[in-house]
């Protein structure tokens, strides 16, 4: 699915020291500001089971993306996960607006941005566009708790 829906050469193959690599990037872009990585793990045993992410963009809005792993599908862990990161996480960043794009054919991603409250905006890039006002926090900067899905 990820091959399918994101941009991995044919040959790529997944290795502990790629995953570093992408896990030390991310906490470079989070101490910039230029992106927020959360893991998505279930909360009563600390399983690994997705990511979420928000990326700012110049006009105070933020790009929303997520992925759960297969096994853990259709149980309800991508809304919560992307329902926590829309109404809890980004606005103590401060996001005025958070989008989200996906495929047309992938009804299941569709679901998760209406079920989080987001509109379908029209098209971007041939994909659709999920759009989601936000109430910035009072208390803009502060770093957000840790929250599990699940």
């Amino acid at each position: 699915e990820h091959r399918k829906r994101f941009d991995f050469p044919d040959d790529f193959m997944p290795s502990i020291q790629h995953a570093k690599t992408v896990i030390s990037s991310w906490n470079r872009e989070f101490d910039s500001n230029s992106r927020f990585a959360f893991a998505v793990r279930i909360r009563n045993d600390g399983t690994l089971v997705g990511g979420c992410e928000l990326k700012p963009k110049a006009d105070g809005a933020a790009n929303v993306s997520y992925w759960v792993h297969p096994r853990h599908r259709r149980k309800g862990i991508a809304s919560r996960a992307v329902g926590l990161l829309s109404n809890e996480i980004a606005p103590r960043f401060g996001f005025s607006r958070l989008e989200l794009l996906t495929d047309s054919d992938n009804l299941a991603s569709r679901g998760v941005a209406r079920n989080c409250g987001y509109a379908e905006s029209g098209m971007r890039k041939g994909q659709v566009l999920h759009l989601l006002k936000t109430k910035p926090d009072a208390q803009q900067g502060a770093q957000p708790d840790a929250f599990g899905a699940g």
